[in-house]
């Protein structure tokens, strides 16, 4: 084999190793990030929840009226009161609420009443009264939290003597009974962008103190659920579509790009390359029962036996305990393997390059052989061989365009998502300015 023909076909070796690289770079870029995109996607597709802590609160003070057995003029809260001795009584009312959010507008009202109730033994209310003592009002915030604390005063003995006087009337005392709700009513309307809607919620929290009786035992009530509670978070539509879209378009531009790669492979094996891979393949699945030669065998005198398939050979050697002997050539064109017998017999499997001396060489007229020259111009290819060769320009340049197509749209993906997010935050400016004129 002449120089130049050892040259191109190592450098056609190169070549194709060095562009199977490059598609697998490729590949393995484009197989990470439809692992990224997916990761993003689920990541925005799944329901997130923002915490929240809220609590309420009631205290207050009895204030008596002048007596000998009460050092002080009023006594605290928790005990049991004597009636005859309550004056008025002082109720600081608060309502709480944290969030783990920032920038929330906080929409609120709240108003505390005073409600007596004359109620039969069955509990229907026979008769009430409700004074508003806080009238509605309605205040605005803005932050991630939220407190309305409110202090008021209660006049007990007019809720008491107001009871008495229509139970004494129209009742009799055992067939009754009254009491004095201060409630506080709370409306409360959370809005940020981070929630999937506005939150809406009302509450109540109450002082219940019993009237027409001896003695005085107050208790408190609240409708607000205490500690940690979540409300859930907007989901981001439009970068959750972006990134479902850019999952779905990468995944089948990755199996086009694995097709391709593995298309590629197997269209651009030279004749080389094929020889190289059955050899090998033989040599590492068949290692312990093959010897090679050093030199080439000699055939003088034998019998010779061609072999088509080299799991027969293995058969042969099974049955006539021989060894099976193997020999390359030089140029690497040609293995034989050889199984001799003790009767001139001599089984012969060769493996060569498909049409090698047709491709590349001429033919010796003197001794009806071939040599092989250096070409002063490319020897000129056979059928299949130009067939194969097509295969491998039209492989290349599909190869490139899909390169140049897959960048192409990792770009336009990526600039999309830039669109959208800029579109995004042009709206939140837009909706805060609003607000702000408004």
């Amino acid at each position: 084999m002449s120089e130049a023909e050892k040259q191109r076909r190592l450098l056609y070796k190169l070549n194709r190793q060095r562009w199977i690289q490059i598609l697998a770079i490729v590949l393995s870029a484009m197989i990470l990030l439809t692992a990224v995109f997916s990761v993003l996607f689920y990541h925005f597709n799944k329901a997130y929840y923002i915490n929240y802590t809220q609590k309420s609160d009631v205290d207050y003070r009895v204030y008596l009226k002048e007596n000998e057995f009460y050092d002080k003029s009023y006594a605290e809260e928790g005990k049991a009161y004597i009636a005859d001795l309550i004056d008025r009584v002082n109720v600081a009312f608060l309502y709480d609420v944290a969030m783990d959010a920032e920038d929330v507008n906080f929409e609120y009202s709240y108003r505390i009443d005073a409600l007596m109730q004359v109620k039969d033994k069955s509990g229907a209310v026979i008769f009430d009264h409700t004074d508003a003592i806080v009238p509605p009002t309605k205040v605005e915030k803005t932050g991630n939290g939220l407190t309305v604390a409110h202090e008021t005063w209660v006049d007990y003995g007019k809720y008491n003597d107001l009871a008495t006087r229509f139970s004494s009337t129209y009742l009799k005392e055992s067939d009754s009974k009254s009491s004095l709700s201060l409630l506080m009513r709370i409306e409360v309307v959370g809005a940020c962008e981070e929630f999937s809607g506005n939150s809406n919620d009302m509450y109540t929290v109450s002082l219940e103190i019993p009237l027409s009786s001896e003695v005085v035992n107050m208790s408190v009530s609240s409708t607000v659920e205490e500690g940690d509670n979540q409300i859930l978070a907007r989901e981001n539509e439009t970068v959750k579509n972006v990134f479902m879209i850019l999952t779905i378009v990468f995944a089948i531009l990755t199996l086009i790009g694995v097709g391709l790669f593995i298309a590629f492979i197997f269209l651009t094996r030279s004749t080389d390359i094929n020889y190289e891979i059955k050899r090998n393949r033989i040599l590492q699945t068949y290692k312990p029962f093959i010897q090679k030669l050093a030199a080439a065998f000699d055939t003088e005198g034998y019998q010779l036996l061609y072999i088509e398939e080299f799991k027969d050979m293995l058969e042969i050697r099974d049955t006539i305990q021989s060894p099976i002997l193997m020999y390359e050539n030089e140029d690497q064109t040609l293995t034989g393997f050889y199984i001799p017998t003790s009767t001139s017999l001599l089984y012969i499997y060769e493996l060569r390059i498909e049409d090698y001396d047709l491709i590349y060489g001429r033919k010796n007229d003197e001794d009806d052989s071939y040599v092989f020259v250096e070409p002063t111009e490319p020897a000129p290819a056979t059928a299949k061989e130009a067939r194969r060769n097509v295969r491998r320009r039209v492989m290349t340049r599909t190869t490139a365009l899909t390169l140049l197509t897959l960048l192409g749209a990792a770009l336009k993906a990526a600039e999309e998502t830039k669109k959208l997010q800029k579109n995004k935050k042009n709206k939140s400016i837009g909706a805060k300015t609003a607000d702000a004129e408004e």
